[in-house]
């Protein structure tokens, strides 16, 4: 049986642990406690379509992960881990004047793609949203223009 030692346990060490000791690893998880990693300051959220990705490769790693957040979140709750915060959200981006609308639309361009070439599995498809639908759906928004 293979002994492995994981660094750090946030969201990615955790994850990582937890299929090394699936597929028969005796696995060590190290972390040192400290307030404030990545996973805090983040708060699990993967940003698969907001966050600009520099290539389809590292796109495609975003895409991947986003699949593994709802595996992980139905493992948790599979060995009674309930309550948890792994529930898929979306983002909203508004727009304040017509020309962040527009650079918001060509922004709908570049993440409906992503979805066409990746799959909208634990993304969702992105969608516009007009300034009555934000307003409806986030009354403590302020008045835009639209959003995403």
């Amino acid at each position: 049986m293979p002994q492995v030692a994981v660094i750090g346990a946030g969201i990615v060490g955790a994850s990582a642990a937890h299929r090394l000791w699936q597929a028969g690893a005796a696995v060590t998880l190290i972390d040192n406690g400290a307030p404030g990693g990545a996973t805090a300051a983040g708060a699990g959220i993967l940003a698969t379509i907001s966050s600009r990705a520099t290539d389809l490769e590292t796109a495609g790693f975003r895409f991947q992960a986003a699949r593994y957040h709802l595996e992980l979140a139905a493992n948790c709750e599979a060995v009674g881990l309930t309550g948890h915060s792994y529930a898929p959200v979306g983002p909203l981006t508004v727009a304040f004047d017509d020309g962040q609308a527009d650079e918001l639309h060509r922004e709908m361009d570049r993440s409906l793609q992503l979805v066409r070439t990746f799959g909208a599995a634990s993304v969702g498809s992105p969608q516009w949203l007009s300034a009555n639908d934000i307003r409806s759906r986030h009354p403590l928004v302020a008045p835009t223009t639209g959003g995403l």
